[in-house]
């Protein structure tokens, strides 16, 4: 991996030339905190792995169905190695990138007291942070924890940080982008013409044909979808600083049209067609655009209801193979299918979940060269599992319990946060690794799905619905997320940014940071990295 020396880039993406580019200045980064935050113990370094790295608990080989593989000795030391590090700071639905310099960025993250908000930065893995609160004159500080969301675009290496719904004490959209790594940030010269929705998801591609004549300076179509009801797709073609009016995408009619339809990141193909995803009524569909969002089609991937937020994940690889994931409704595992045409038929899905995880959550998903294919989530092994027992919706929490939940049936349920990877997703039988990130004695989420809360009052939806009841409106991060993060570096490692849930504000023996001291909120979380990572002398290329 490249390694960043103070703000020093890459040839590959002059500071100069995008400076020029923009014709703007940046902004001062103002230190969150006097000094690092050191993670991991960096006994791993001696292993060539990197910090936080457990190689006593390599990924497990299994096909699909959760089914173990039987492996000759020499693929079965391919296994990758899981690695995770805290970075001591609090955040809630987080989002990581790793620039093209090998920087990690986190956002958003605040300190135990709360706020202001702000990004945290690794050089070295995730060994060490340090906090960066991106300011500007005309845009005070972040002070609200709203919806964020943060992506890199891989061909420039400028990281975008966005903001989705009002709540801060400037009442207007705020889009901050860096082109060094995260050290400093610029603002949109024009946010005015941001549309200020929820969820807002930020992702890159080449223009189609028919917007080509239209570019500026910058080489890749910036696109803004937010929203739920429906989700509303904007466009920048001048690297982030303007957006058009934008476009509502289509709610299928067969999948009713009261529904909200919650999406995460789209993604463009080489030719610039335009791929995002949406679950109207709990229903996975992918819109495709070929004219930069002005028109769609949608496409059913799945005859199947998901749940937790329904919300679907989409990955394509270089050669144009679509991938997508979610959670079924009626086991609650994750499953994969796949598209060889451009998202007009798709495969039978498959469950790709790690052997022994009987509930899954909300699945993230990136791809990679052609077949390489990663799939994060939150996954229990001591859920009750189907058939799972009713739902307890309404109930008040129960605070004495050091878990959140207040459904018997959940008490001690814990879950970990897993990737689950193969380099041959596309085979007749496919192969795949999966771990934890974190070590199973110290889970991530406790209790009900980090889902919990539903969308709309679809009653598919509401069967995660209910360990903590059905309001929306409770104390801050009250025992869900809509979604967590995943990425690939430029050499195609896959790094998650998750949280650690501190149920209930309560001390958590298994958990370090679960104090219950001063300061910290009834239902806290605090972030962690995590990755995959090959064997020492292994690239796991299984092309």
């Amino acid at each position: 991996m490249y390694r960043i020396q103070g703000n020093t880039l890459s040839a590959k993406t002059p500071r100069s030339f995008w400076l020029a580019a923009s014709g703007m200045m940046f902004a001062t980064a103002i230190a969150l905190v006097p000094s690092p935050v050191s993670a991991g113990d960096g006994n791993d370094r001696d292993r060539n792995l990197g910090p936080g790295c457990a190689p006593d608990r390599p990924a497990i080989a299994h096909h699909f169905g959760g089914v173990i593989a039987t492996l000759p000795p020499g693929q079965a030391m391919k296994a990758p190695i899981p690695c995770s590090t805290n970075t001591g700071f609090r955040s809630s639905e987080i989002a990581v990138v790793v620039s093209n310099t090998g920087v990690v960025v986190l956002q958003p993250e605040f300190p135990a007291s709360g706020f202001p908000i702000g990004t945290v930065r690794s050089t070295d893995d995730g060994a060490h942070w340090n906090a960066v609160l991106p300011s500007n004159p005309n845009n005070p500080p972040r002070v609200t924890p709203v919806d964020n969301n943060m992506n890199v675009d891989r061909d420039t290496g400028r990281i975008f940080w966005i903001v989705g719904q009002p709540g801060e004490s400037v009442q207007i959209p705020r889009l901050d982008m860096s082109d060094d790594s995260g050290a400093t940030w610029f603002s949109a010269t024009n946010p005015g013409t941001i549309r200020l929705i929820d969820h807002s998801q930020i992702f890159f591609g080449p223009p189609p044909k028919s917007v080509k004549p239209m570019m500026g300076s910058y080489p890749n179509v910036v696109y803004l979808c937010q929203g739920s009801g429906p989700q509303f797709c904007q466009y920048s073609l001048d690297g982030g600083n303007s957006f058009n009016a934008g476009v509502a995408l289509p709610i299928p009619p067969e999948a009713g049209t009261t529904c909200s339809n919650f999406g995460l990141k789209g993604v463009v193909a080489k030719d610039g067609t335009l791929y995002v995803p949406s679950t109207p009524c709990d229903r996975p569909y992918v819109g495709i655009s070929h004219d930069a969002g002005s028109t769609w089609q949608q496409v059913l991937v799945a005859d199947v209801t998901t749940i937790g937020f329904g919300e679907l994940s989409l990955g394509i690889d270089k050669q144009g193979n679509l991938y997508s994931t979610w959670v079924g409704v009626n086991d609650r595992l994750p499953y994969l299918a796949i598209s060889r045409d451009g998202g007009q038929t798709w495969s039978k899905p498959l469950m790709i979940g790690a052997p022994g995880v009987n509930e899954a959550a909300i699945p993230q998903l990136v791809a990679g060269k052609r077949g390489h294919v990663a799939v994060a989530y939150y996954g229990s092994k001591n859920s009750p599992g189907k058939p799972f027992p009713p739902v307890c919706a309404g109930l008040p929490p129960v605070t004495q319990s050091p878990l959140s939940t207040s459904c018997p049936a959940y008490q001690n349920e814990t879950w970990n946060t897993y990737i689950t990877e193969s380099w041959m997703p596309l085979d007749q039988t496919p192969l795949f690794w999966s771990a934890p990130l974190n070590d199973p004695k110290t889970p991530t989420w406790f209790g009900c799905s980090p889902s919990a809360v539903g969308v709309g009052g679809e009653p598919a939806t509401q069967v995660s619905v209910g360990c903590l009841g059905t309001s929306d409106s409770g104390p801050p991060f009250w025992g869900r997320i809509d979604y967590f993060s995943l990425t690939m570096d430029a050499h195609e490692t896959p790094w998650a940014g998750l949280v650690q849930e501190c149920p209930g504000g309560l001390p958590t023996p298994r958990v370090p940071y679960c104090s219950g001291g001063k300061g910290q909120p009834q239902d806290s979380l605090w972030s962690i990295v995590g990755r995959l990572v090959p064997s020492r002398g292994n690239d796991n290329d299984e092309d």
